[in-house]
């Protein structure tokens, strides 16, 4: 019976270092991929982050996402960047709700302070700070320095832990016009697009859009959908290729627009307009642009700008 009860007995203690394995390993997965849930309040309706040289706020706003960059330049003088948040910025947004950290260090002192970049010294020098507001709570943070080879940052949080957050948390907020801007015109997809309606030379023309979900999709003239042109295509490809360089803070009178064009999908529904403005002529000239999507009127590169044109007097040169 003895031989029993101890074989009984390791058994036992096998089975409950086992366990107790298992849960360890488990606890470490879950701190090392990010499991460490910091704030969890609900979504986030806004990100605010702060240092010496720049503002960035990050908000929701309806169907949106607002993003505002304040520039501090050497002179003293601040620039401001109002524009509209792309997929990355939804992404973002919903990447923080909750808020998770790779590791929950604890409360530090002395040396260990200094070493997360973290101590009184180093938080006067950086000046680093990002909140975050969901409702009518806000959770404020203070930046300190980046874990060796991985970027992650340590921050501070308002009860005195530091946590240990993914780079990209901070990274994407100090280069926000880089990461987190809508480069995009339209919000649809091209094969979505069924009908087109160009007005240029004030003319209109109607484009439909065949096969537009193979590979062999073209642009045809409503008129005559059974021929080809590969002038069609190349004006198409032009409109919808432009991308917003820059969004426009100051109130600018526009010219006539030299080009315009309303999209439709295959129901008749209205997916998205644009109108094409150049300032100026040559190679110094500027080409805005406003679409319902824009927000606002914006910039595109001169290049694109002029392709279009460029496309749409061709298309009358062959008529």
């Amino acid at each position: 019976m003895s031989a029993a009860r101890d074989l009984f007995g390791h058994a036992a203690l096998a089975a409950l270092g086992l366990t107790l394995a298992i849960f360890a390993t488990r606890e470490e997965t879950r701190v090392s991929s990010g499991e460490v849930v910091v704030v969890d309040c609900g979504a986030i309706d806004e990100v605010r982050y702060s240092s010496p040289t720049r503002d960035v706020t990050v908000r929701r706003e309806r169907s949106a996402v607002r993003v505002e960059v304040r520039r501090r330049v050497e002179d003293g003088s601040e620039e401001r960047l109002p524009f509209l948040g792309g997929p990355d910025a939804e992404t973002y947004l919903r990447g923080v709700s909750p808020l998770s950290a790779r590791r929950d260090l604890g409360a530090l002192e002395g040396e260990a302070l200094v070493d997360v970049g973290l101590d009184e010294a180093s938080i006067e020098r950086s000046r680093t700070r990002v909140s975050l507001r969901c409702g009518r709570t806000t959770q404020r943070f203070v930046v300190g320095g980046r874990a060796f080879g991985t970027g992650d940052r340590y921050v501070r949080t308002e009860d005195g832990r530091v946590v240990l957050l993914a780079a990209e948390t901070i990274r994407d907020l100090e280069t926000a016009e880089l990461r987190l801007v809508e480069r995009r015109l339209h919000r649809f997809e091209r094969a979505e697009a069924e009908r087109a309606v160009v007005r240029f030379g004030g003319a209109e023309r109607v484009m439909v859009q065949r096969n537009r979900r193979g590979a062999d999709a073209a642009w045809v003239d409503e008129t005559a959908p059974e021929t080809r042109r590969t002038d069609y295509d190349r004006l198409m490809r032009a409109v919808l290729g432009l991308a917003i360089t820059r969004y426009l803070d100051e109130a600018v009178e526009l010219p006539e627009a030299a080009v315009e064009v309303r999209f439709s999908d295959v129901r008749g529904r209205a997916l998205g307009e644009l109108s094409l403005h150049p300032i100026g002529e040559g190679p110094d000239a500027r080409w805005l642009a406003r679409s319902d999507a824009s927000g606002g009127v914006v910039e595109v590169l001169p290049s694109t700008g002029a392709a279009v044109l460029r496309a749409a007097e061709r298309l009358d040169a062959v008529e």
